[in-house]
């Protein structure tokens, strides 16, 4: 990057490199942001060991090729929100993991059967650490559909 174009001459080599080297290069164009945005993060949290740890999972995620993921987290880190991610469903079990913004009081897992109402219950609430916050739960399949959400533990 440069301070009179910014990302622009790189943008341009990457969109050179999928149009005439190898059209299936899987770099894109905002990708390139991610290194300055996680730098200005590690800038702006000195000491929080908390978001230290969130920050070396988005470094992670960026240098495996996980930019999408690593997006999503540090978009949610910097607007000051905890985020869902890998979430799945295995023999009856829900399963995500929660990153972006995590506080060291922790995160709390809501749910309720209809989103619509303002009756949403806390399922569980999980401390955070060096390792992402990772919650589980059985999936109910004779009742209607459960739906989450995550927020900041008080």
């Amino acid at each position: 990057p440069t301070a009179q174009f910014g990302l622009r001459d790189l943008e341009t080599l990457q969109d050179f490199r999928r149009l005439y080297l190898n059209a299936a290069y899987a770099g894109a164009t905002n990708d390139l942001s991610l290194p300055e945005r996680l730098f200005h993060a590690r800038q702006k949290y000195p000491g929080d060991a908390i978001i230290a740890a969130e920050l070396n999972r988005i470094f992670t995620n960026a240098t495996t090729g996980e930019a999408a993921e690593a997006a999503m987290k540090l978009t949610g880190l910097e607007s000051g929100l905890p985020v869902i991610y890998d979430l799945t469903v295995t023999n009856g079990q829900i399963q995500f993991s929660v990153g972006g913004y995590l506080t060291a009081s922790g995160v709390q897992i809501q749910a309720t059967t209809d989103p619509a109402w303002a009756d949403w219950q806390t399922a569980a609430t999980l401390a955070t650490g060096a390792e992402a916050p990772l919650f589980s739960a059985p999936i109910n399949s004779l009742g209607g559909p459960t739906f989450f959400k995550v927020r900041r533990a008080p």
